[in-house]
């Protein structure tokens, strides 16, 4: 290296007013992550004769990371050698972090778009069904939308204290984990349906459910669960279970979303239960 400009001092964290950098020194200043990367594309360029473009991190010694884009232009003589590259170095890293931020903020948007259609869409399918089955299998739209790989309605059994699994949108289950499967609530998994507010599970905690359910969970490749409660006017009438195969728990505002689908299907399951105890009472009434 023959010569560097204040401002490429400045950019790599060196001091203009001390000597000009060894190459040595200016690879250690490189993020090591980047060193090897690097160094093998300064080499390609000289072995190439050829003009580069790279993108390298710094560990500058006052303003932390930084992200550089260096160019470099071959100088040739007469006979085609390589006399030096002539260069510039750049950095942009506030311009990545606002490219960043931007894509962020575009992907946050999607995300919810995605839940207000998704929202609409269950609104719309449970309004329209009083059928009970008809109605539970509105849960089809979730999966795609939460980024989640179940998603489980389940209901009181009858005079036992169990849950019944009646409805169930598992796409790449083993089948071990069904419709019709009897479960019993216990510990973190139990708790939505007393405190009316969504749990986060995981089965990695041995208490989290039963042990024939956990064991379930686990042949199946679940993970971490979030059970949430079909709550209407003050009770639960069953519960929303979402899961995931890998160990990716669920945010405050996954948590806050779910709590309106469920509160939507709450709703409809009262409505669709009252519509069921109506026609059966009415059959009974026509023998």
């Amino acid at each position: 290296m023959r010569y560097w400009s204040e401002t490429c001092y400045r950019v790599l964290g060196f001091d203009p007013a001390g000597p000009l950098p060894r190459f040595e020194e200016f690879l250690h200043r490189i993020h090591p992550e980047d060193q090897v990367a690097s160094m093998e594309r300064f080499e390609q360029a000289i072995r190439d004769k050829a003009d580069f473009e790279l993108d390298y991190r710094i560990v500058h010694p006052e303003r932390a990371i930084r992200d550089i884009h260096a160019v470099g232009h071959a100088v040739l003589d007469e006979a085609g050698n390589l006399c030096e590259f002539l260069g510039t170095v750049i950095d942009e890293t506030e311009h990545n972090r606002a490219e960043q931020e931007l894509r962020q903020s575009e992907a946050d948007l999607r995300t919810k778009n995605d839940r207000l259609k998704l929202l609409l869409n269950v609104t719309n399918q449970i309004t329209s069904n009083l059928e009970l089955r008809d109605l539970l299998r509105a849960i089809s739209y979730i999966c795609g939308v939460m980024r989640c790989d179940m998603v489980a309605i389940t209901l009181p059994d009858g005079p036992s204290e169990g849950q019944r699994l009646l409805a169930l949108d598992f796409p790449n289950g083993k089948g071990l984990i069904r419709e019709g499967l009897l479960l019993t609530p216990v510990g973190p998994g139990r708790r939505p349906l007393e405190s009316l507010k969504p749990t986060l599970v995981s089965t990695h905690d041995p208490d989290a459910f039963a042990p024939e359910v956990r064991e379930l969970a686990i042949a199946e490749g679940l993970q971490q669960h979030c059970v949430i409660p079909l709550a209407n006017r003050g009770r639960a009438l069953g519960a929303l279970v979402i899961a995931r195969m890998t160990d990716v728990s669920f945010s405050p505002d996954d948590l806050e979303f779910l709590a309106q689908v469920s509160g939507q299907i709450a709703i409809a399951v009262e409505n669709a239960l009252a519509y069921r105890e109506i026609s059966e009472l009415k059959d009974k009434l026509a023998r």
